[in-house]
């Protein structure tokens, strides 16, 4: 007997630029801008009929987008030492910088995300590593609409799977340090009060 899928969803046709730009993006972004190459030339164009068909994302708001060139949003320039130069010097920049204070994160927690309010979720990325994993350092082309949603997954994994594994490694270090410091004399104390179970920790 087959069991019918809890969430069955809703049944689309689609491309890969519409399942990403239309069905995913414009459900989780307040606001996209575009590139005018393929295929962002559709994203951008996609962004726009979710606008005017006044859809609105998780977070109750409609989306927004914007034209690269249009707005003068990019601008392409020959590669050079002065202009590698300089990206690396914004690079380091923000390597110096501090997090994010928790009390500026408002409802998102950043030690334990898998609390927080799902429409503060979008405040993880004030937090740095997890805007770190969002970028990836990815030097291709930023026009590639699926590289968005993989980026995202990257994110929010950094987002709640850190915390949870730095607690379970905080826990079993604990746990080392007890060993550490009364393991042996414990065992000196089973021996003598139960040969046969000291046997088992040989």
């Amino acid at each position: 007997m087959t069991t019918a899928p809890r969430y069955p969803g809703i049944r689309v046709t689609a491309n890969g630029n519409q399942l990403v730009s239309y069905h995913t993006e414009t459900r989780i972004a307040d606001a996209g801008v575009f590139y005018s190459i393929t295929p962002s030339t559709e994203g951008s164009e996609l962004y726009q009929q979710a606008f005017a068909e006044e859809r609105l994302n998780v977070f109750g708001r409609s989306t927004l987008s914007g034209n690269g060139p249009a707005h003068q949003a990019l601008k392409m320039v020959q590669e050079t030492e002065e202009v590698n130069a300089e990206h690396e010097t914004g690079t380091a920049f923000l390597g110096l910088l501090s997090d994010t204070p928790q009390k500026y994160l408002g409802l998102y927690s950043d030690a334990r995300p898998q609390d927080s309010k799902t429409a503060t979720l979008r405040n993880m990325l004030m937090v740095r590593r997890n805007y770190d994993a969002l970028v990836s350092d990815d030097g291709a082309c930023a026009g590639c609409g699926e590289k968005s949603v993989l980026r995202a997954i990257a994110a929010v994994t950094e987002a709640y799977m850190r915390p949870i594994y730095l607690a379970k490694s905080g826990r079993l270090q604990a746990k080392a340090g007890e060993l550490e410091k009364a393991g042996t004399e414990r065992l000196a104390a089973l021996k003598e009060r139960c040969p046969q179970e000291y046997e088992l920790f040989r």
